[in-house]
């Protein structure tokens, strides 16, 4: 299933449709209320992990993404600091070609303040991404979604904004 997270300047589709890898794919330069949405999601699916004692891998699509603002990045890191996904994440693959972006993800890694450090890797194309997912399932002895095929994903398309009336 592919579930779509919006405001008027930017969204993240939510990809759970190879679970356990979970890809989200970021539309635009995220504000504080779509990140906020977002680990909202990310806490339930989390919680959802705990419970069936699954471990899952996440992709972050950031190829489609702009650069967050200062208080965006206040947010994320506070939200990174006490993110419960890290008792059921493995990995964390962030697809990136924005060097501000990948000095955000960095940092982010870097001061999360926790004991165990969630694990971030930063890869250039998506194939690779996937490639290295079905690596690590693999090692983990989890079977690999069918049909996540690294050479034919498609990340999705985003809606169209809709602009309330004035």
């Amino acid at each position: 299933m592919i579930e779509w997270l919006q405001d008027q300047t930017s969204a993240v589709a939510l990809d759970t449709r190879s679970h356990p890898v979970v890809i989200s794919s970021w539309h635009g330069s995220p504000t504080v209320e779509l990140v906020d949405r977002y680990y909202r999601w990310s806490d339930a699916m989390t919680a959802a992990a705990l419970a069936a004692e699954q471990r899952l891998v996440c992709i972050a699509d950031l190829r489609a993404g702009g650069a967050p603002s200062p208080r965006v990045c206040k947010r994320l890191y506070e939200h990174a600091r006490d993110d419960i996904a890290r008792e059921v994440v493995l990995v964390t693959f962030a697809v990136v070609k924005d060097p501000s972006l990948r000095g955000i993800i960095k940092t982010m890694r870097r001061s999360s303040g926790s004991p165990r450090e969630p694990e971030i890797v930063i890869v250039e194309r998506m194939a690779a991404a996937l490639e290295y997912t079905l690596t690590r399932l693999r090692a983990e002895r989890i079977p690999p979604p069918e049909g996540l095929d690294p050479v034919r994903y498609g990340a999705p398309l985003r809606p169209r904004l809709v602009t309330p009336p004035s």
